[in-house]
């Protein structure tokens, strides 16, 4: 998953529901970069659109923590990152 899909789907997943407008808010996308976004992944079966909001699906839920796995996993094993 590339970083704009990876951030639109975060915005949802930490929203639980979202509005394309929350989705904008929260990544700093043009509105309809994030209606192209939303799009496509509704496409791929990872955001189940609501009419006016999009949820995950079981796949886009595991899409991102999966994404945070790749992202961040290496500062998981950052000693000063654990020391703070």
């Amino acid at each position: 998953m590339n970083d704009e899909a990876f951030q639109a789907l975060n915005a949802v997943y930490l929203r639980k529901i979202a509005s394309p407008e929350v989705v904008t808010e929260c990544t700093g996308f043009e509105p309809g970069k994030v209606r192209e976004l939303l799009a496509a992944e509704v496409e791929n079966g990872t955001v189940e659109d609501l009419g006016a909001q999009f949820m995950l699906s079981e796949d886009g839920t595991r899409a991102v923590l999966e994404g945070y796995e790749d992202r961040y996993s290496n500062l998981r094993e950052n000693s000063e990152v654990e020391d703070w």
